[in-house]
């Protein structure tokens, strides 16, 4: 008898080892698939998608992604039809439930083995009670322009001068600064510590009394109301992430300066859109709002609510400052420009004194020649300031 009970739990041990191998073999035979980052998000749509990197030998019939309100989504739940066979897709989430609702996504590829799955990605979206301005771009058609400043011009700073002429080529740029609202979308979307940290890296300051975004727990929240003023204490290391979690970047020093003074279209402003300063800033003089008091009554306002300047891109003068990708020099032209016209300047390939990275565009809290489109500022890229925000470029 125990000689045949013996055989029975051999017999099972054997079928079940024989089972798991055969498993294993059916998963390492499924395509393999990887999940791209979610972008674009709102608040019932967004962009997801991923890359049949391998199809393990069995011709993929079938890829998209699979999307849930509870982890782990399969092919059983919302899924998305992205065409078959290897290589990269995108897949468009529509019909999602707004209010800050965290999904979870799994890029997926079947072939007759079965189904694989790329790692899952989660995010949330946007609030669906309040009316978010989403990233529009501007195209600017690249040019030549005389960037900085002489000593003629009208408070003109030593680090603005020389003149000197500049070459662009064609990008995109947000229409207005970056607000309160896409930057908490964001934190949520990369899962950001809750001090809004990423891999010990401070992205936004939120100790500072002044910054409107918070942590209830489980997500990023905006203060009621703030949703639509620009994000403020942001470290430069944060707007980067930001700008290339959306497949863009912190523009160039004089990107940003082109841009401000209205492109191939320009006025010669001394301000972005105006030599009246009044028409397109929010600065020291005029910046007093009740329902967002920063300091003695005066702070930011809600982003596009003055003139645009010729390209119609709002707020680069006044308002906040905004973070620029260059590392800053007080000798605009020669240490990193040669003579004569140069093509897309980057910078100089590092900063002085404590390492700067320069922003640009003035404030609600300094005086009027702050917010010139010839001024230049700095701060190291740790700094945080409830007057400093930015905006991203993108390849045209």
């Amino acid at each position: 008898m125990k000689k045949l009970n013996l055989l029975i739990l051999l017999i099972v041990i054997l079928t079940g080892f024989s089972s798991c191998n055969k498993d294993n073999q059916d998963d390492t035979n499924t395509p393999i698939v990887t999940t791209n980052p979610i972008t674009n998000i709102t608040k019932t749509t967004a962009t997801a998608g991923g890359n049949v990197i391998d199809d393990s030998g069995s011709y993929v019939t079938a890829k998209g992604v699979c999307y849930s309100t509870s982890p782990n989504p399969t092919i059983a739940d919302n899924i998305t039809e992205d065409g078959t066979d290897t290589g990269a897709f995108t897949s468009n989430l529509s019909g999602l439930q707004p209010n800050s609702t965290t999904y979870y996504v799994r890029a997926y590829a079947t072939n007759s083995n079965g189904t694989g799955y790329g790692d899952e990605i989660q995010f949330t979206t946007m609030a669906g009670n309040i009316d978010i301005i989403q990233m529009e771009t501007v195209f600017v058609a690249g040019g030549t322009f005389l960037m900085g400043s002489d000593a003629s011009d009208n408070e003109a700073e030593n680090d603005e001068m020389p003149k000197h002429s500049v070459t662009i080529s064609d990008f995109r740029i947000s229409k207005y600064e970056i607000t309160n609202q896409q930057y908490a979308d964001f934190l949520n979307a990369i899962n950001a510590n809750s001090d809004g940290s990423v891999n010990g890296v401070t992205y936004i300051d939120m100790a500072n009394n002044d910054c409107k975004i918070d942590h209830d727990g489980n997500n990023f929240v905006v203060y009621p109301g703030k949703e639509n003023y620009p994000v403020i204490d942001v470290t430069w290391f944060g707007a980067k992430a930001y700008c290339e979690y959306h497949g863009g970047r912190l523009p160039t020093e004089a990107e940003w300066e082109f841009a401000a003074r209205g492109g191939s279209n320009s006025n010669g402003y001394i301000y972005a859109g105006s030599n009246n300063i009044d028409d397109v800033a929010w600065y020291d003089a005029n910046s007093n709002n009740p329902d967002n008091d920063i300091l003695d009554g005066q702070g930011t306002h809600i982003v596009g609510t003055k003139n645009p300047n010729e390209l119609g891109i709002y707020d680069m003068s006044g308002n906040v400052n905004e973070w620029c990708n260059d590392w800053y020099d007080s000798n605009i032209y020669n240490d990193y420009y040669n003579s004569g016209t140069v093509v897309d300047p980057q910078g100089p390939s590092q900063g002085q004194g404590i390492y700067d990275r320069v922003f640009r565009g003035g404030d609600w809290f300094h005086p009027d020649y702050t917010s010139r489109v010839a001024n230049r500022s700095r701060a190291h890229p740790t700094d945080v300031g409830n007057n400093l925000g930015f905006r991203p470029v993108f390849a045209p």
